[in-house]
């Protein structure tokens, strides 16, 4: 009987072969989980945010009422981790607040990082009682989503409406997601952004009334082989950005400094969700 023969990487053909795309949701993406796929819900905050997509630095917008369909990798059964980061379990409400959707496959492993540790405490609201505590009378809310997908051939994986193809390094790929602010917001702004999470699921009654911290990166945890500055936000890559810009305004460019990402801005980031359609 005849078999497929298996995609492997060619040195000689750059940019095609097999290997890993990682998917990168930053900020205010509600991650999902559907019995046959994962919806990447991205709460609309006006002109307060930016949404963007793409290659790590070379990120373009993307429109209010975008959907995006990942294809191209190899679906698998990775579930969110209820011990470590919370879940709600709510079925999903039509709401004018979702600003984009994506759609993944189920991928072989999800990273769910920069968990972030909210005491029940400061929640108000009855829905308090309907998400997941991995620690006792606190939530934990991962500040960053990492979707891990294997493909067979790069050159099939693609993200249609839009015409993003990924670049193949060492056999890794990533694909990045914002939707967060690029300069400092008020404190009633993470407010608004728990209230509007909240508003995504049906008779969901969530809110706060403080601002909390985002976590430093579990660097153990992180996926090997990619930069961990792949991991910062908007706000927190601006330094190094500006640093290497002037860097080539002086005629002498050079690499980006290896970050430490210890943590410390105001958290952007949704709750995860679980919903059996």
């Amino acid at each position: 009987m005849a078999t497929n023969p298996q995609v492997v990487p060619n040195p000689q053909i750059p940019n095609a072969g097999a290997g890993t795309l990682f998917v990168f949701l930053h900020g205010m993406i509600c991650l999902v989980e559907t019995p046959d796929q994962y919806l990447g819900l991205v709460v609309d905050m006006g002109q307060d945010h930016s949404y963007r997509m793409g290659d790590w630095l070379t990120e373009l917008p993307f429109a209010r009422g975008s959907v995006f369909s990942l294809q191209g990798v190899e679906a698998a059964a990775a579930s969110l981790d209820a011990t470590k980061i919370s879940v709600i379990d709510r079925p999903l409400f039509p709401s004018p607040r979702v600003f984009a959707t994506m759609r993944f496959p189920k991928p072989r492993a999800i990273h769910s990082l920069r968990r972030t540790p909210v005491a029940i405490a400061n929640l108000t609201g009855a829905g308090v009682a309907q998400v997941s505590q991995p620690q006792l009378n606190t939530i934990v809310i991962a500040g960053l989503q990492v979707l891990e997908y294997d493909f067979a051939d790069l050159k099939l994986v693609n993200l249609p409406p839009s015409d993003w193809a990924p670049t193949l390094v060492n056999g890794k790929a990533t694909l990045h997601f914002y939707a967060e602010p690029e300069s400092p917001k008020p404190p009633q702004h993470q407010v608004d952004e728990f209230q509007r999470t909240a508003g995504l699921f049906l008779d969901l009654d969530l809110s706060t009334t403080q601002t909390f911290l985002t976590a430093p990166l579990e660097t153990a945890e992180y996926p090997a082989g990619i930069p961990t500055a792949e991991a910062m936000g908007l706000m927190e890559r601006q330094p190094i950005l500006r640093g290497f810009a002037l860097s080539v305004k002086e005629g002498t460019p050079g690499m980006l400094p290896v970050p430490v990402i210890s943590g410390g801005d105001v958290l952007c980031a949704a709750l995860a969700a679980k919903t059996g359609r």
